[in-house]
């Protein structure tokens, strides 16, 4: 087996699969209770619900930055890895 193979990830049982088909209804139901009251409160009050709306967005377009910027920290070192991890074994193959 490979060294960065893991079942847990790759391979899925009956037991995974009703957990992911209840997460699933979980998040769903959720959402949908959350659109629902956010369509009440936009029916109810329209301008704490504008104020609520903008406020989701912003914070979705920081936590969308954050992941960026983290993805962009991640992907410089995996690429440094890579040419450290290429040296050595060419210094390996010319000893």
């Amino acid at each position: 087996m490979d060294d960065g193979y893991d079942p847990l990830v790759y391979e899925n049982t009956v037991a995974n699969y009703f957990k992911i088909v209840g997460m699933l209804l979980i998040f769903y139901c959720f959402q949908g209770m959350h659109w629902w009251a956010n369509f009440e409160l936009g029916v109810n009050d329209a301008d704490v619900s504008t104020f609520y709306n903008i406020a989701i967005f912003g914070f979705a377009c920081i936590v969308i930055a954050v992941m960026l910027i983290a993805g962009a920290a991640v992907n410089k070192k995996k690429l440094t890895h890579e040419f450290y991890m290429e040296k050595i074994s060419e210094e390996k193959q010319r000893l």
